[in-house]
């Protein structure tokens, strides 16, 4: 594969609604998270809001990329999209300049 092994964080099917279930079993799937991994975000909403978050807690320290896949229907392929992961402290510090987010 071209960006590496599929690893689930959560499996197929239905997913429960109980949140801290899903903090859960996404801590224990990502937790060896690093920048150099990707997100391939699809399925439950609240699936993918839990992964994205509980992934970008877990980058190592220095790794402030989050890295997710996108695709791309006109021409059949993934492209790695990067987001800045940054923190409330980091807001706070006058070299951090917030934009909105475009895509």
């Amino acid at each position: 594969m071209a960006f590496g092994d599929l690893t689930y964080v959560f499996p197929p099917g239905h997913i429960t609604p109980d949140p801290a279930f899903l903090i859960s079993m996404a801590r224990e799937r990502l937790s060896d998270f690093t920048g150099r991994d990707f997100l391939l975000l699809m399925g439950d909403t609240a699936a993918i809001a839990v992964s994205a978050i509980v992934a970008a807690q877990t980058l190592p320290e220095g790794d402030d990329v989050l890295q997710i896949l996108i695709w791309d229907n006109k021409k059949g392929v993934y492209y790695r999209q990067a987001i800045e992961v940054w923190t409330p402290d980091d807001a706070e510090d006058e070299e951090v300049e917030l934009s909105p987010l475009t895509v």
